[in-house]
């Protein structure tokens, strides 16, 4: 059991192992719809960026809607990415991305290990100059599962999430 992070960064390794050039992580509670694979790689194929992330809050798409609470969460999360790496990254918490070989090579050393590491990439792949861009996706109602994160648990999840993007960035 090493948590999301340690299951990432476990996955990228075998990744890495079986040289892969481009690596695709979607969520295992089937919020993510396959079929937008093909958009996540599209930037990486025409070397527009090293990392992408599927966005549900880009315009063009319409998917599922989170709660008002969740939805001013990932906005502060949004906001602390723009301060800290001067990128709009519309959906920092969104764990449907993809990766070229030189983004994997990278977090296969660097991947955050914390419990929900997706915010933190972001501050990682910028401070490291990966390109990162979003794609706009649609989003699906959780399939299977609970979210790990309660209503009192967002409170606790949204200072360590902040603090480790803050070390993240001032850490050499």
């Amino acid at each position: 059991n090493l948590g999301v992070g340690g299951a990432v960064q476990t996955g990228f390794i075998y990744c890495s192992q079986k040289k892969a050039d481009y690596v695709v992580k979607l969520d295992g509670d089937g919020q993510h719809n396959p079929s937008d694979i093909d958009l996540l790689l599209k930037p990486l194929f025409d070397d527009e960026a090293d990392i992408v992330i599927g966005s549900r809050f880009l315009e063009g798409r319409v998917g599922y809607k989170s709660s008002f609470f969740r939805r001013m969460g990932i906005k502060i999360l949004e906001l602390i990415c723009r301060i800290l790496t001067g990128k709009m990254v519309s959906d920092p918490t969104s764990g449907f991305r993809a990766y070229n070989a030189k983004a994997l090579s990278f977090m296969t050393k660097n991947y955050p290990s914390f419990d929900y590491p997706e915010p933190e990439e972001v501050v990682l792949a910028a401070k490291h100059n990966l390109r990162l861009a979003e794609v706009p996706v649609c989003m699906r109602e959780r399939k299977a599962g609970s979210s790990s994160i309660s209503f009192y648990g967002s409170f606790y999840y949204m200072i360590k999430v902040i603090l480790s993007m803050l070390f993240i960035k001032l850490r050499k």
